[in-house]
């Protein structure tokens, strides 16, 4: 008897007979098994019996082996789905936004979202290198380049530093001002999304440690997700602590037009930070029905530093920078200074969708932080004669509640347009003391100064690509703000509103 040609049907055939739960010597004798599934081989089918109840009669063992137990063949099917690929969204990016996703974020293997940041493209990081500092797009200063934590502004003083890659999804990158996120950021956009992973239980704890000019570093992270038939899950949270020193020697001259030197002073100094912080953030997803999801997101962030530090001024010239400071300010000066920070905040995201590509989400974020610094400075020496002892207390609570609404509806296979509603409201108390040698310093102006802010926006865009090469953005944006301070010298109100029409084009090389 020939036996059939080995084919990759036959390997599939083969491995499926394995799944049903055949016997072994079935699947490696081919021919014996050929025949048994046979109709004419079976004698309980009858020449009457249709297909199927002969495919369905029980296949009879190989010759000289025993008998197993009967079994019923079972469909099987097996289905293969792609997982989702940065590349690919980046490939189906519009004119106004491109993204990076996880598994470019594993790639590389940052220790810190600031070593993240500045693969970017377009992107640079401020500072001292290795350090972190502002960030900054398209070569513009800080000011212009908007940084955003799952679609929400943060608080001043929040440093980006604080979140571990590990515990990022995604970064979404703005190339250019969009109407969803304000027009106000000419240089461009920074959306960091944090993680959502429910499809697998996960349970990770990561330590890590180095060192910064000989202090030493260490943090932990951990991670713990997973998903039921109600509620997807995802708790992430790094503690961290480490330490900086810095040192410098500058030298400071000032000439009058006949280059005859009127300032010659050299200061050389060091100073030692010590920080430490927590930063925990969690995402749970219920599900409420077919296209229905609520999503809960605590998230809690604080910091505290102390800096010591201590410096000597040398002077050959009497001169002074400013006309009410001595000529002389210090021969040496030693300083501490103690600050800490904390944020706490609960974001709400309902979404429902509708078969057709619409897609409504209504989002309730309210949050607040706390902040303050204590700086204490003794200075000997100079031409004020006896030592200086200053004092410099301040501190700020900021509370805001943001309400967001967006539509979106997808018109074709890359073509969707989506609009919004924004209203916002903040709150600010910052109070500072100021004395030297028990003095206050700061009485001219107050020193306790409460503002307030109120912030409403409509919005609306239309993005489409044309083609893999062409792509085309356009939206427009009305915002209105309103802002009021009180101070113990009175009070000040403004009011002003923006309508801002937006529209790129990009076209791709071949």
């Amino acid at each position: 008897m020939n036996r059939a040609p080995f084919t990759p049907g036959r390997l599939t055939a083969l491995s499926l007979l394995g799944l049903l739960g055949l016997p072994p010597a079935m699947a490696a004798d081919e021919p014996a098994a050929k025949s048994a599934a046979t109709p004419a081989a079976t004698p309980a089918a009858t020449p009457a019996e249709p297909p199927a109840a002969a495919a369905s009669a029980p296949a009879r063992p190989a010759a000289g082996r025993p008998a197993g137990p009967a079994t019923t063949p079972q469909r099987v099917e097996i289905t293969a789905t792609q997982a989702p690929d940065s590349n690919d969204e980046r490939r189906r990016s519009t004119a106004s936004r491109i993204t990076f996703g996880r598994e470019e974020l594993d790639r590389m293997g940052d220790s810190t979202l600031g070593e993240v940041l500045k693969r970017l493209p377009g992107v640079t990081i401020g500072g001292a290198p290795g350090r972190g500092g502002a960030i900054r797009m398209r070569g513009m200063g800080g000011g212009y380049t908007q940084i955003l934590i799952d679609g929400q502004r943060m608080a001043p003083g929040f440093s980006l530093d604080a979140i571990a890659p590990e515990q990022i999804e995604r970064i979404e990158v703005m190339r250019a001002p969009v109407a969803e996120h304000s027009a106000q950021a000419i240089a461009g956009t920074i959306n960091v999304i944090m993680r959502s992973d429910f499809k697998r239980k996960t349970n990770e704890f990561r330590i890590g440690g180095g060192a910064d000019g000989g202090r030493s570093q260490a943090g932990a992270s951990w991670i713990n997700n997973g998903q039921t038939d109600l509620l997807g899950y995802n708790l992430t949270a790094t503690a961290f602590r480490g330490g900086q020193a810095n040192e410098w020697d500058t030298h400071t001259r000032f000439a009058d037009v006949t280059d005859t030197p009127t300032l010659d002073r050299q200061e050389i100094g060091r100073s030692d930070n010590r920080r430490q912080g927590l930063f925990a953030n969690g995402r749970l997803q219920l599900k409420l029905g077919t296209g229905q999801s609520l999503d809960l997101q605590p998230f809690f962030n604080g910091v505290r530093t102390r800096t010591t530090g201590q410096a000597s001024l040398s002077q050959a010239l009497p001169q002074t920078l400013l006309p009410n400071d001595p000529a002389i300010p210090f021969r040496l000066a030693n300083w501490q200074t103690d600050s800490h920070w904390q944020m706490a905040r609960v974001n709400s995201t309902y979404i429902v969708g509708s078969p057709g590509g619409g897609r409504l989400q209504l989002n309730v974020n309210g949050s607040q932080s706390v902040s303050g610094s204590l700086n204490e400075r003794d200075e000997t020496g100079g031409s004020a004669g006896a030592g200086r002892h200053k004092v410099d207390d301040s501190r700020a609570r900021e509370q805001s509640i943001d309400i967001k609404s967006r539509y979106s509806q997808l018109l074709a296979e890359r073509h969707s347009a989506s609009g919004g509603l924004e209203l916002s409201r903040t709150r600010r108390n910052d109070g500072r003391t100021s004395t030297v040698n028990g003095l206050p310093t700061l009485a001219e102006f107050g020193d306790d100064i409460e503002a307030g802010s109120q912030r409403i926006a409509l919005w609306a865009q239309d993005e489409w690509d044309w083609s893999k090469t062409f792509s085309f953005y356009a939206g427009a944006r009305w915002e209105a703000i309103t802002t009021r301070s009180e101070a113990s010298t009175g009070g000040v109100h403004n009011r002003s509103a923006v309508f801002t029409p937006l529209a790129q084009m990009v076209w791709k090389l071949p």
